[in-house]
């Protein structure tokens, strides 16, 4: 917090002053994530903050990283927090378009869900807290996603209902979100989502149709020199040597291979 200005500081301490034992257990650095999420306001990042502790305790979300998911949910709904970029920052890949959101709900599963998705939030918030930086790169795979997954109103509602709380309680958390493998079903729904998300949010979002020649120089660019997502690069090996073929970034796959072990 060197780099932090001493009215910067002092705007922290009201925050303390004002929310006293609630935030007691946050770091400096964690408080002002919101303030910043406020344009410095304080009366508003007062109360972000106070509803994001209300959040916090209401799920139980300080223990969301240690629960046990039932293995049908976690196998539908993956995700992989082990890469890192060329700065060192987190990078977390989660291949949406592969959930299956409106089966699980259909099948009953609508709570154990809601556990899993604030697991995946408490195992990416861990992570985050574990790495060299406070944000982190998100790579957003919509492969699969088809107009069936989206066409169910549970499953619209879950995933705004989710996307809010993201924004209301995660706040200058990302650096990046590439989306790849964009379909044209997200035109339908993006609407709805694009109410949601802040202006910081949407500034940070990049995003990619199915060909791997506009996407892929873009990942070698930010990722290179650092490592990519074990689970990525499980799917996307063919793409990885062939998809930047008009590009400078020519890697083969021994070299990708060593570069993320």
């Amino acid at each position: 917090m060197d780099d932090v200005s001493d009215l910067v500081m002092q705007q922290i301490s009201e925050l303390r002053t004002r929310l006293g034992d609630k935030i007691q257990d946050l770091d400096d650095k964690y408080i002002l994530r919101f303030l910043i999420a406020r344009d410095h306001d304080i009366a508003k990042a007062e109360e972000m903050l106070r509803n994001h502790v209300e959040w916090k305790e209401r799920i139980e979300y300080d223990q969301a990283h240690t629960w046990i998911i039932d293995d049908v949910v976690q196998d539908s709904f993956q995700f992989c927090v082990d890469g890192k970029d060329k700065e060192g920052r987190l990078v977390v890949y989660c291949p949406v378009g592969a959930w299956h959101g409106r089966r699980m709900l259909e099948a009953g599963l609508g709570k154990e869900l809601d556990r899993h998705l604030y697991h995946m939030a408490a195992c990416m918030a861990s992570a985050l807290a574990k790495s060299n930086g406070d944000k982190l790169v998100g790579i957003l795979d919509l492969a699969e996603l088809s107009y069936y997954k989206i066409a169910h109103y549970d499953t619209v509602q879950l995933t705004l209902r989710m996307l809010r709380e993201r924004e209301q309680n995660f706040p200058e958390t990302l650096e990046a979100v590439i989306i790849i493998n964009s379909p044209w079903v997200l035109d339908v729904i993006f609407p709805l989502i694009k109410p949601i998300l802040g202006r910081s949010t949407l500034q940070k979002l990049e995003i990619y149709n199915s060909s791997p020649h506009k996407w892929m120089p873009v990942l070698l660019d930010r990722i290179q020199g650092g490592k990519f997502p074990s689970m990525f690069l499980k799917k996307h090996k063919y793409n990885m040597c062939h998809g930047s073929k008009n590009s400078p970034l020519k890697f083969s796959l021994q070299n990708i291979y060593f570069a993320t072990i």
